[in-house]
C-alpha cells in the first residue's frame, strides 16, 4: 500500500537589498548633530551647518590616521584625528607614551575651526574643501604628560593639571610654543572610499594655505578610518 507524501513547498528566497550608501537614520542623526553644534551660536549656523551635512553625510564623523612610531628605542608615537560636524571641524594630534599608540594617551593637541565645501568639478571624484581653524588647545592626560609640559612651560605656561585643557591660540607658531599658527587656513581636496578618507598630495613644498595652490592629486599614502573615539572636547 502506497503513502501519500505531502511534499513541503520551498519559500522563495528573498532577494537581498542593497544597503544605500547613507541610510536616512544615519544621515538624521549627521543633522542633529550639526545642529546641536551650531544653533547655540545662531540660526544661521544651524542653517549652514545642515546644508553641510546634506552635501556630504559620510564625512562627517570622527575619523583615525594610522599610527606613526619613533621604534621601541624611544618608545613613543603619535596619531591625527578629525572630526566634521555640521560645519565645524576638529585636528588632534595625540602623543602616547609607547610605540604603538595605546591607551592612555599622553598629551593632545586640538586646533578647532569650521570649513566649507567648494563645488565638485564634472565627473571628478574628489570634492575641494577649505578648512580655517582659529582655535589651538592642549591638554595633558597623563601625569607624564602633565610632567613633560611643565618641564619646558610649553606655550609660558607653568601649570598643567591633568586632563585641564587650556588655549595656546595667542602664543600659537612662537619659539616657546611649536604648534600650528593661529589663526590659519587650508585649501585640500578630499575623497571618501568605503570607509577610508584621504586628502589631497601638496607635493615637496607642502603649501596648503593659498588657494590657488590647492592639490589636485589625492596622497594616497596617509589615509582615516572611521574613529569611535569621544573629541568633543578640546
Amino acid at each position: 500500500m502506497k503513502q501519500n507524501k505531502t511534499k513541503t513547498k520551498k519559500k522563495p528566497a528573498g532577494k537581498k537589498k542593497k544597503p544605500g550608501p547613507i541610510s536616512l537614520r544615519a544621515l538624521g542623526a549627521g543633522i542633529t548633530l550639526a545642529v546641536l553644534s551650531s544653533c547655540a551660536k545662531s540660526p544661521e549656523k544651524a542653517a549652514e551647518a545642515v546644508k553641510q551635512t546634506i552635501q556630504e553625510p559620510a564625512l562627517m564623523k570622527t575619523w583615525q590616521g594610522e599610527c606613526k612610531s619613533t621604534g621601541e628605542m624611544l618608545k613613543l608615537s603619535t596619531q591625527v584625528f578629525f572630526q566634521f560636524a555640521g560645519n565645524t571641524v576638529k585636528e588632534i594630534h595625540t602623543f602616547y607614551e609607547n610605540a604603538n599608540c595605546a591607551e592612555p594617551a599622553s598629551v593632545d593637541v586640538t586646533y578647532s575651526g569650521d570649513f566649507v565645501f567648494q563645488d565638485k568639478a564634472e565627473n571628478s571624484h574628489t570634492r575641494p574643501i577649505d578648512l580655517k581653524f582659529n582655535e589651538g588647545y592642549v591638554v595633558p592626560r597623563t601625569p607624564k604628560g602633565k610632567e613633560v609640559l611643565e618641564a619646558v612651560q610649553f606655550c609660558g605656561i607653568q601649570q598643567w593639571p591633568v586632563s585641564e585643557s587650556k588655549q595656546v591660540t595667542g602664543n600659537s607658531g612662537t619659539v616657546g610654543c611649536p604648534v600650528r599658527k593661529l589663526p590659519s587656513a587650508q585649501y585640500n581636496i578630499f575623497s571618501i572610499e568605503g570607509d577610508t578618507l584621504v586628502f589631497g598630495d601638496y607635493g615637496f613644498f607642502d603649501n596648503d594655505t593659498v588657494a590657488k595652490d590647492r592639490p589636485t592629486e589625492l596622497d594616497t599614502s596617509v589615509s582615516y578610518r572611521p574613529s569611535k573615539r569621544d573629541v568633543s572636547t578640546p
